[in-house]
């Protein structure tokens, strides 16, 4: 594999590997948020993170539940469908899908097929096109697969990173002082065969409390399965940010094959671990 290869997989794997605390931040906080660093080490090198602009699918994936949890006995097979739609102030309107495919095995692994557009170096073409996640939270394993180049990342989760994304999961979000927050209940409704009790909450930023002359709301309607422990619709407006609606489709309630889930034999898998840091321990050597 060559230098130039091997780059651009470790800036991937720290854009792409599963960042729980910092994703629920993303989702959770309407107002600024502390500002985290994360970082891969290896016996050989460190690759510090910057403030990525985490992809749209990472954040979903967090939204509807698929995280480090172990939630056995619910296996389903399913597609995310991600849309976000954006007017800009010229007049223009952005529009943006994409489709990650799930599947969960009843002792609660998780593996995603996302599809990856990245550029190669200078005059190299593209050296990604899949992405293939595997988690196992009771063990703490993560995989980050490359199917295309037959490589990937393995990274044993520490027991305390593991706390820190309980804790950023169970933790309620507190508005600040000035903002306003309502929660209302909407009922059920039936979404892929399954009841599902859905939430609408909203945040009112006032006025100045940004820079911005009137009030803002932000409102995010969740939709959640009881059956699957997890949301199988979400809908989130920012009045600053558009509006994106996250889904499930194509559910299937089915255990997946358990080769879904085994890591080829000829893959070349590189060991790792993640750490969040704080800017001053970024500091030290």
């Amino acid at each position: 594999m060559s230098p130039a290869v091997k780059g651009n997989l470790w800036c991937i794997f720290v854009i792409l590997s599963m960042l729980p605390g910092e994703l629920l931040a993303q989702q959770q906080t309407p107002s600024d948020r502390p500002k985290r660093k994360v970082e891969l080490r290896t016996e050989q090198s460190v690759v510090a993170g910057t403030d990525f602009d985490f992809p749209p699918e990472a954040i979903a994936a967090m939204e509807l539940g698929l995280d480090f949890r172990a939630i056995k006995e619910r296996p389903f097979r399913a597609e995310m469908v991600v849309e976000t739609d954006r007017r800009l102030a010229d007049g223009n309107s952005l529009h943006r899908k994409s489709t990650s495919t799930f599947y969960r095995d009843h002792n609660g692994r998780l593996r995603e097929e996302r599809r990856v557009e990245h550029p190669g170096i200078q005059d190299e073409p593209a050296i990604v096109k899949t992405m293939v996640s595997i988690n196992d939270p009771e063990q703490g394993i993560h995989y980050v697969l490359f199917p295309g180049m037959k490589a990937g990342f393995r990274t044993q989760q520490p027991a305390a990173f593991v706390k820190e994304i309980e804790t950023s999961r169970t933790t309620p979000w507190t508005p600040q002082p000035d903002q306003n927050f309502t929660t209302e209940v909407l009922g059920y409704q039936m979404i892929e065969g399954l009841q599902c009790e859905g939430k609408l909450d909203t945040v009112t930023i006032p006025a100045g409390a940004t820079g911005n002359p009137f009030p803002m709301e932000i409102v995010t309607e969740r939709w959640y399965s009881a059956e699957l422990q997890m949301n199988l619709l979400v809908k989130h407006r920012d009045p600053r940010r558009g509006e994106t609606t996250i889904r499930l489709t194509n559910l299937s309630l089915e255990e997946p094959q358990e080769s879904l889930f085994e890591i080829p034999p000829d893959y070349e898998i590189q060991e790792g671990r993640t750490t969040m840091v704080s800017p001053v321990d970024k500091k030290k050597p």
